[in-house]
């Protein structure tokens, strides 16, 4: 894996991988990706914002975010958290609002003084996964983790 691709892979015909290595602690990661002020700052692809953004984390607790681009119509996602292990692992239900519901397994893993970030997302069927991968959500995510690195490095060491 290079130090900034994102790399997508399909485990199985149910799946898709997204995993992308940061130079930053997991628990500077897993601290972005679970605080609501620093969520909008990076989980904001292209020119959207997220005009939503509730974390409820805790086991059943919620997370409500919506997405909004100019000229588009909104995109809203809750989820439902199933396993929380800081700094290590959030496994979490994903309905995006009118879509089927996926199980999303998303883990921080120190490799090499740097951490791989893996999620991991189980549709409900081959063709819900191939109708995400057409929608582009790969050039999506690679734009938000851009973002999370230039925010990370702004970030003071825990």
């Amino acid at each position: 894996m290079s130090k900034t691709d994102l790399e997508v892979s399909l485990p199985s015909d149910r799946e898709i991988s997204m995993a992308r290595s940061f130079d930053a602690p997991r628990e500077m990661i897993f601290k972005a990706y679970t605080t609501p002020e620093l969520l909008k700052r990076w989980l904001v692809p292209f020119d959207s914002e997220l005009g939503v953004c509730e974390i409820d984390l805790r086991v059943d607790g919620k997370l409500r975010l919506v997405w909004r681009m100019e000229g588009q119509p909104d995109l809203g996602l809750t989820s439902i958290f199933k396993e929380i292990v800081p700094p290590e692992r959030l496994v979490a239900t994903e309905i995006f609002d009118g879509g089927a519901e996926s199980l999303s397994t998303l883990t921080f893993e120190e490799r090499g003084g740097r951490t791989v970030m893996t999620n991991t997302i189980f549709y409900d069927s081959r063709e819900t996964r191939d109708f995400v991968l057409k929608t582009g959500m790969s050039a999506g995510v690679s734009d938000a983790y851009d973002k999370l690195e230039t925010l990370l490095a702004t970030m003071p060491a825990a």
